[in-house]
């Protein structure tokens, strides 16, 4: 496969949190997705961040790692919630770069809130698709 570049918005978790920031990779492939998120296997819902829909390529198995946190709570209004664990990486709709408006968007709607213990998580008020 012909070598992209491939631009999103990732969030990788950490002891201080998970800060959503903008990442830019080369694409050939999932591999390129697996080592971005360091993982063996990707899920790609689709969420709506504003007024856009996106691909959240994330670990399939976060769940299952010890010492994970969450990366993005998404609250729904029709479907409940949902929470991604692990690295994260959102892109447009079939596999597109995201542009400067589409980057903002999604930062802009992404809220990084405190609980009472001092872990700090990201809260999104969105749809699953």
């Amino acid at each position: 496969m012909k070598t992209r570049q491939l631009r999103g918005v990732l969030i990788t978790p950490n002891k201080e949190g998970t800060q959503p920031r903008e990442a830019t990779i080369e694409y050939s492939g999932f591999k390129d997705l697996y080592k971005l998120l360091n993982c063996d296997m990707i899920e790609i819902p689709c969420y709506k961040f504003g007024n856009g829909t996106y691909d959240v390529y994330c670990d399939e198995e976060g769940l299952l790692k010890n010492g994970n946190k969450p990366s993005i709570l998404a609250i729904s209004g029709m479907f409940g919630q949902s929470v991604v664990v692990g690295s994260v990486f959102i892109v447009g709709r079939n596999n597109r770069s995201l542009t400067d408006k589409q980057v903002a968007e999604i930062l802009g709607t992404i809220q990084t809130v405190q609980d009472k213990f001092g872990n700090k998580y990201n809260v999104v008020v969105s749809k699953s698709v």
